[in-house]
């Protein structure tokens, strides 16, 4: 299978989480974990931002950071927040550096940014489904056939 094509097939699993809405975001030691109502996930290292149409709403790099604030950025407060109950519009996954966006509602995008060319950005479970994205080279593990 092509690159392309696998990017495609990844995209195609990955657009089985539309209609979902984020039900919790949280920072792990290392990772962030994103769960969403109907069961899907998907965990990264990578950088995230949520940008609206208008501007970079917030990022994980805001986290922890005050910006002359009394209190430090709790970026994944901030990112539930601003979402709200609003469901996912649409997944796209970019054939070149795997990037995974995620759209909420029509004005609303989580963006996950690959920042390596070797390791894994992210990875997604959705409706049995696991997709890695790396760096263009994404991989889909489809839920193994019952005999």
């Amino acid at each position: 299978m092509t690159a392309e094509r696998a990017v495609d097939s990844a995209g195609n699993h990955a657009k089985k989480m539309i209609g979902e809405r984020l039900k919790s975001a949280q920072k792990l030691d290392y990772d962030w974990d994103f769960r969403f109502d109907a069961g899907s996930c998907v965990m990264f290292q990578s950088v995230w931002r949520l940008v609206s149409d208008t501007a970079i709403e917030v990022t994980s790099e805001d986290d922890g950071q005050k910006f002359g604030l009394k209190t430090p950025i709790d970026a994944a407060a901030q990112l539930r927040k601003t979402i709200g109950d609003k469901p996912i519009s649409d997944v796209r996954i970019d054939g070149v550096t795997s990037d995974l966006t995620i759209r909420f509602g029509q004005h609303l995008r989580l963006e996950v940014v690959s920042t390596s060319s070797g390791y894994e950005a992210w990875s997604l479970h959705a409706k049995e489904v696991q997709i890695i994205g790396r760096n263009g080279d994404t991989v889909v593990f489809p839920p193994a056939e019952s005999t």
